[in-house]
């Protein structure tokens, strides 16, 4: 299967940014500059979440962090608050801006008193400027990520920075330990595979893919994203896959006739997976030893480069003393062009 690669752009460095209102330090991928009020304002809106000075206003402590990835999206929110008269939260969100819907809590948890006081402590300073280095040859950054902290501490004081990857500060680097203290609050994230993932932030993001038995859930999709299974070469893929398809497992795939047995599943996938793409939209656990991933599959090369989708469905079981294995793929309908 196709994993959808970015073509890699260089960026001239800039010089980091923090604190408010500032304008032309920190643009993203897209040129846009993330440290002007308007663009702030459009995150927040994005999010669905009150200025950080409205929350002070409330009584509210909060540590949130906004972040945008190398090609200038909106890669999501993590939002740590402690209310009046409420423990402390962790919410990750998704800005929904431009796609026709409002914005998605779609993580939230409490969290232990130890992990809100450990993240207050660690960033007392992270709008601090950091003094300026000696002048040296211009720089280039490849997709630097950019994140914006704001918080209000319990003097009922906000802060707030904005900084690109490509540049020194303290910013970014609290911004990760922030994400890193969300992951490790919600105990299915914590489950997904670290070397599976590209950083934190992504972490969270597949894991607001998980539903029902969740703990079931990242167990599978940890296999499902075994090297190479989602991103076969071919059929010489075939043979050192077949360990993760089940004895007896099933395919079902739009065009082709249906094929039972490891070897048959696992040559056929490694064949019609190396052309297209498995979308995920959902990875359900049925029970502690059934999972339900659903998506589509993206067709490349189809007639007239018109792009086809079908929706598909795998399910993986934990049986007979095995670990989890591909049991059956639906993928359209059989016989069907």
């Amino acid at each position: 299967m196709r994993l959808l690669v970015g073509i890699l752009a260089l960026s001239i460095v800039t010089s980091a940014s923090t604190g408010r209102a500032q304008s032309g330090k920190c643009a993203d991928d897209n040129g846009r500059d993330r440290c002007a009020i308007k663009a702030q304002q459009k995150q927040q809106d994005a999010y669905g979440v009150d200025a950080i000075d409205d929350l002070a206003s409330k009584g509210s402590q909060v540590i949130r962090a906004f972040f945008v990835d190398g090609y200038g999206r909106d890669a999501g929110l993590v939002n740590f608050v402690r209310g009046p008269a409420s423990e402390p939260r962790v919410e990750w969100l998704q800005s929904q801006a431009g796609k026709g819907g409002a914005p998605r809590t779609l993580l939230s948890a409490i969290v232990s008193l130890g992990t809100w006081e450990a993240l207050q402590a660690d960033g007392h300073a992270f709008d601090r400027q950091l003094a300026p280095q000696p002048e040296t040859s211009p720089a280039i950054c490849f997709h630097g990520w950019m994140v914006r902290v704001e918080t209000v501490d319990a003097r009922g004081r906000s802060h707030q920075s904005t900084q690109s990857a490509c540049d020194p500060g303290l910013t970014v680097q609290y911004g990760f330990k922030v994400a890193k203290a969300a992951v490790e609050s919600l105990p299915s994230c914590s489950l997904l595979d670290p070397e599976r993932t590209r950083n934190d932030v992504t972490r969270l993001s597949e894991c607001s893919l998980l539903t029902g038995d969740r703990a079931a859930a990242a167990q599978a999709y940890n296999i499902f994203r075994t090297p190479w299974f989602t991103n076969p070469r071919g059929p010489d893929f075939a043979r050192p896959l077949q360990y993760l398809f089940y004895d007896q497992a099933e395919i079902s795939w739009a065009g082709l006739s249906p094929t039972i047995g490891s070897e048959a599943a696992s040559k056929l996938w490694a064949e019609q997976a190396a052309n297209s793409f498995f979308a995920l939209s959902r990875v359900h656990g049925e029970t502690p030893d059934r999972v339900r991933i659903e998506g589509t599959i993206l067709f490349a090369g189809a007639p007239g480069g018109k792009e086809r989708r079908v929706p598909a469905t795998m399910i993986w079981t934990r049986e007979n003393g095995f670990g989890f294995r591909l049991r059956s793929l639906v993928a359209g309908s059989p016989n069907s062009g």
